[in-house]
């Protein structure tokens, strides 16, 4: 005997409604599948005006891999160029994402990815710094800017820009000297187009000196000894690449170190935890050079073998170098992890496209 229609009906909607649950997804877990030892965020700037910047986390006891992490814990994208990231402060629990092309800095929580606020009101933002003269309590960071011909300081409790601080031109990296070298109260702003350092009085937010570089100093790092280490690359490659070394007390450069040729193309300078071991990326590879050494490394401690490498990545937990291969700029990039003590590859896994900063938490 047929069932009645409106029998058949409500059993095929109670069937669908079944396999419907049986679908829906889970939550995001804080951090699904990773174990309990320290962490490595890998940033990725997406393709320009493509809206996709995302996170990826990798797990180096498990090797385990997280990619799109943002967007599966927020269920949006992160916006548009992710161009760097760093904690809110060791036991926070925060990380701040500098979102260039989306003009904004996005505030995640580490344990779940998702997103509780964010900074909007940039030009083009590309790093942030705390401001060290600072109480802590008060969170105060500075932000370099592409387009704005400043500098930004923001509030970061409140989640607000509280006002722009002018330096001619397009700023980039910028450091404080390193603690006990001199006064905290100094930071100093790579201006790119300018071809100086300038020096920012973090009390009064006054200009009260530049220093004469190489052209476009870009990255900038503090030496446990009182220097500074500027790395002036010359996208028009007319004229080669300059590092410096700068007592950060003085305001003078001590030393000038001139790559071979114009062709050369060193990028991406970072320093150890210790603050005396210079890591750059060339056309050969990776280079290692001692705060102490007055030359140029000649040879790469890791060959480039033919890969596009773009970021690199000092794990400071277990002393170990990430570096990541952007290919072609279009598809996801792959990440290779190095022990710096065997100089041997330990594991090569693919992230976002064009993974361009790390983060390591413990």
């Amino acid at each position: 005997m047929r069932k009645p229609m409106a029998t058949r009906l409500i059993m095929m909607l109670m069937l669908l409604g079944a396999i419907s649950a049986c679908k829906k997804s889970d939550p995001v877990p804080a951090n699904p599948s990773l174990s309990k030892g320290n962490i490595v965020y890998i940033s990725a700037e997406g393709g320009f005006n493509h809206g996709n910047a995302e996170l990826s986390l990798y797990d180096p006891l498990s090797k385990t891999v997280l990619n799109n992490r943002f967007k599966s814990a927020n269920g949006r994208p992160l916006g548009d160029v992710l161009q760097s990231m760093t904690s809110a402060g060791a036991g926070t629990g925060v990380l701040y994402l500098v979102v260039n092309n989306s003009g904004k800095i996005e505030l995640i929580s580490d344990s779940s990815g998702k997103s509780f606020g964010s900074v909007p009101g940039f030009t083009s933002p590309r790093y942030m710094v705390r401001n060290e003269s600072a109480a802590p309590s008060r969170n105060i960071w500075y932000v370099s800017d592409l387009y704005a011909s400043g500098v930004w300081e923001v509030d970061m409790l409140q989640q607000k820009i509280l006002r722009k601080i002018p330096v001619p031109g397009y700023t980039e990296q910028m450091s404080f000297a390193a603690s006990g070298a001199t006064s905290l109260n100094e930071l100093f702003i790579c201006g790119v187009k300018r071809n100086k350092v300038y020096v920012l009085n973090t009390n009064t937010d006054q200009l009260i000196d530049s220093i004469p570089t190489g052209r476009e100093p870009q990255w900038i790092c503090a030496d446990r000894s009182g220097f500074l280490w500027v790395l002036c690359n010359y996208y028009a490659r007319t004229e080669p690449a300059q590092l410096l070394r700068i007592n950060a007390a003085t305001h003078q450069v001590t030393h000038t170190l001139s790559f071979p040729d114009a062709q050369r193309n060193p990028r991406r300078l970072s320093i150890n935890t210790s603050r005396d071991t210079l890591y750059f990326l060339d056309q050969g590879g990776i280079y290692r050079m001692s705060i102490t050494d007055l030359a140029l490394p000649s040879a790469p401690l890791i060959p480039a073998q033919g890969r596009n490498l773009y970021s690199l990545g000092l794990d400071p937990f277990r002393h170990e170098l990430y570096v990541s291969d952007a290919l072609d700029y279009q598809q996801a990039g792959i990440i290779y992890r190095y022990s710096l003590t065997s100089l041997t590859q330990t594991d090569s896994f693919r992230a976002g496209v064009i993974p361009g900063d790390f983060y390591f938490r413990k």
